[in-house]
């Protein structure tokens, strides 16, 4: 009934099967009900489709806001009341998706649009609002420009249409006789970001959508021509009241010029002008000490050459020639296993450089994850794969006791992926957001587990030169993608930025410093025989490289003798 008579009649096949031809996918005019999606239903499902046969009234279980979207609906509501535009920050695993509901619900527009990044978040998007709408017959249209071919390095999910348990449109025209509907229903558009301007070609001639709301927001920001910032100005897409939501906001430096030294414009989230004030802040430390989402805690797997030596031997191999890329490979591998056998931690992503890097470390050879964690149900996905192919192997992995799943980038994505205890960081990464995204991955709790942390592995090769001590050889190793990570990550955690800070200043003001607040947040594995240096020499690096200088200046105050402070 939510169909819109446009879409109405397109052809939607129903079969148990989960595949489909690609004679079937390359159509526009069908879409699809495929096995993967009778699997997806619930006993509640099941008992509501038996009650609409046998004619009766379907009783829905619709939820109530928690205590953290109320306060950020109150706040929300609040700012658009003087506002035609705000951003709300919520940590990912808090109910962004709810939270937009209710809003949309409680505004009551007649008209309104919801972007997203990203075909397979509308799905999951329109599916959670379809479950949860307290609308009586609410009016909506998916609209979808061509899935966009990524690299293997990007490894964005692509969703085809036909994979789709709903119609979609990439016509400005259908979206047009949408909007022109004569109905007392509320109307909603779902779109992709990069499909905005089919929307907005429909919009001439029409009244502003009364509400747009923009999810994982982030994606909106940067230069100018950004496929995803269509929408932000009024003269491509005219919208009343805009809200921007994200867990982790993006900023850019507005005033930077090309090489050709011409200024550009940037879209930057701290800009209020495009965004709008942050009306409701809810970050990853204030959730975890809520009891939202687990607090993270980040174990550094250190493993150096001698270890590598000694297990390599147990599987009859011996490192020729002191090969470093099959030396770090095996590190890797090493640590993983360390940190799981120390944690019994049961469920795996990592992520890796590319995918292929990805494919390789689960893949079926003796130089895979499998030969050091045989009791793992190794698996791999990547956003090429079809949604079919990538759904079972997200179930396989849910069913499984203990399972891995490798990627490149895809999983840090908004969409819904089974519960995990670890998210492995097996490649340097620089993108702050990707980093955040990703460890959120850990953060969501575990009904009836009792899950305490969600962990980041940072696995480091630590490899020892001739005659050289694990001490020497930890303080010429940089370690770059372990910083990052725990920058990102101390971005996020004020708790962690303190704890630095005052570590800092300690050694300021007596030359050493109190680490044991750190090692709550970050854990250090490694060799027995050296695990003491290590534990130290990791202290002394993060002080060194994530505080700050002026801390350690301001420390040093506290050395001037008494009789000298007048002077000081």
């Amino acid at each position: 009934p939510w169909l819109c008579p446009s879409v109405r009649s397109k052809r939607g096949p129903v079969h148990n099967s989960s595949e489909v031809l690609e004679v079937v996918t390359d159509r526009r005019d069908v879409f699809c009900i495929r096995g993967a999606d009778l699997d997806r239903l619930s006993a509640d499902d099941f008992a509501a489709i038996d009650t609409w046969l046998r004619g009766g009234v379907i009783k829905r279980r619709l939820w109530e806001p928690k205590p953290h979207q109320g306060e950020a609906l109150t706040a929300i509501l609040a700012g658009l009341q003087d506002h035609d535009r705000v951003t709300t920050v919520m940590a990912c695993g808090t109910g962004k998706t709810l939270t937009a509901l209710w809003l949309a619900e409680r505004r009551e527009p007649k008209r309104g649009i919801v972007l997203l990044p990203s075909l397979s978040l509308v799905r999951q998007t329109l599916h959670e609002w379809l479950k949860q709408t307290r609308w009586q017959s609410p009016r909506f249209l998916a609209v979808c420009s061509d899935p966009t071919v990524t690299s293997g390095t990007e490894d964005m999910m692509v969703v085809h249409q036909a994979d789709l348990d709903f119609p979609v449109t990439t016509e400005a025209d259908e979206v047009k006789r949408f909007l022109n509907e004569r109905s007392d229903s509320v109307q909603v558009v779902f779109s992709t970001y990069q499909s905005a301007h089919v929307v907005g070609a429909a919009m001439e001639g029409q009244k502003p959508f009364d509400l747009g709301i923009f999810d994982e927001a982030h994606k909106t920001a940067g230069r100018e021509g950004n496929r995803f910032a269509f929408a932000l100005e009024d003269a491509n897409l005219p919208i009343a009241k805009r809200v921007f939501m994200t867990a982790t906001p993006r900023h850019y430096n507005v005033r930077k010029k090309d090489k050709e030294g011409d200024k550009k414009l940037v879209y930057s989230m701290d800009v209020p002008e495009v965004y709008g004030p942050i009306v409701h802040t809810l970050s990853f430390a204030e959730a975890a000490r809520e009891g939202i989402i687990c607090d993270f805690k980040v174990i550094i797997s250190l493993v150096t050459s001698e270890v590598i030596n000694d297990e390599l031997l147990k599987h009859g191999e011996v490192l020729v020639g002191g090969d470093p890329v099959r030396a770090r490979s095996v590190a890797i591998q090493i640590a993983l296993k360390q940190a799981c056998e120390e944690h019994d931690l049961h469920k795996v992503f990592s992520f890796h450089s590319s995918v292929a890097a990805a494919k390789d470390f689960t893949g079926d050879t003796a130089s895979g994850i499998r030969t050091h964690m045989p009791g793992y149900q190794a698996l791999h996905v990547n956003g090429a794969m079809r949604t079919a192919a990538r759904e079972m192997v997200m179930r396989e992995f849910r069913d499984a006791d203990r399972g891995i799943i490798s990627n490149a980038r895809c999983l840090t994505e908004g969409v819904d992926v089974p519960a995990v205890d670890v998210v492995a960081f097996l490649s340097p990464r620089k993108s702050k957001v990707d980093i955040v995204q990703a460890a959120g991955r850990a953060m969501r709790k575990s009904d009836g587990t009792g899950k305490k942390y969600g962990y980041l592995l940072l696995p480091l090769f630590l490899e020892t030169e001739a005659g050289e001590s694990v001490e020497d050889a930890l303080e010429r190793t940089r370690f770059n993608e372990a910083w990052d990570v725990l920058q990102a990550m101390q971005e996020q955690d004020a708790e962690l930025a303190d704890i630095i800070e005052e570590m800092r200043v300690e050694r300021g003001r007596t030359g050493v410093f109190d680490d044991s607040r750190l090692r709550e947040k970050v854990e250090v594995l490694g060799p027995q025989v050296s695990l003491a240096a290590l534990k130290q020499g990791v202290s002394t690096s993060i002080v060194e490289r994530l505080g700050n200088n002026w801390d350690e200046r301001y420390g040093e105050l506290g050395r001037v003798d008494k009789r000298d402070s007048p002077r000081a």
